[in-house]
Formats: C-alpha cells, structure tokens, sequence
C-alpha cells in the first residue's frame, strides 16, 4: 500500500511540474510583450536581469548535469549554491584546467558573445572574484608548482 502511495505522490509531482514549465512559455512571450510595450528599449536591462537570474538557478538545480558535462575529476564541482552562475563556476574551473573538453568550449562560445569582457579575461573569467574563494587560489597555486 505504501508503494501505490508513492508512486500516486510521484505521479502527482511530476504532473505538477509538467505543468508549471508548460506555462512557463506562454507566461514568459506574454511577459516579453508587456515589458517591450511598457519598457520599449529600456526593456534591455530587464531581460539581463532575467537572464542572470535563470543562469543562477540553472546553476544550483541542475548541477549535476553541469558537473558532469563541464567539470573534470580535478575541478571545482557546481553546488547548491543559489549565488554563483554557471559562468562562474566555468570560470572558476578556468584558472585550475577543471574543465572538460567540452566545458572549455563552452567557456570559448561565452567569450566570443560577450565581447565587452575580452579585455578582463573574457565572460567567465570576469564574473570570478577569486579572494571568494580561497581554495581555487590553492588548487591553482599548487598545478603552477607541479
């Protein structure tokens, strides 16, 4: 009994979050619309900020998949931290090489777009403040004296 009420409850959760990303797409173009109406061009700064913000929580939620395509055995892992980007923790890996094949190109498509940031580093690296994080400075003080 115990078993069909768990699958009943999986069920449930996986029909609920079915639906909240269905609605994500209408609730967004809708979004999209009303801020390039209300906003016109100012609306620009708007959607980096919503940008930021998904790249933050796509981050921390599917850091596993991440870790698992960006990070190599010596790299610094993604975590459940709601304050670091995916940019950042490519950047972060960066410095000490613990990035995968595959991490390292998408560290060079990131640095390609954002032209702004060519000059301090390129996209990822400008998002590290490496004195945040002590044990990066560690890893890759000690790769230097190998």
């Amino acid at each position: 009994m115990k078993i069909l009420a768990k699958l009943y409850h999986f069920i449930i959760d996986l029909t609920l979050w079915l639906i909240a990303y269905l609605l994500t797409i209408p609730v967004e173009l809708t979004t999209f619309i009303i801020v390039v109406v209300k906003y016109g061009i100012g609306a620009l700064d708007y959607f980096q900020g919503e940008a930021y913000s998904f790249d933050v929580k796509s981050a921390s939620r599917n850091r596993s998949l991440w870790n698992l395509l960006f990070v190599n055995k010596n790299g610094y892992k993604f975590t459940a931290d709601t304050k670091k980007s995916i940019s950042w923790h490519i950047g972060v890996n960066s410095y000490i090489n613990g990035l995968t094949w595959f991490g390292w190109l998408w560290y060079y498509i990131l640095y390609a777009i954002d032209y702004s940031n060519w000059r301090n580093g390129g996209h990822c690296r400008s998002c590290v403040d490496l004195a945040d994080v002590p044990e990066v400075i560690k890893k890759k003080n000690e790769l230097k004296n190998k």
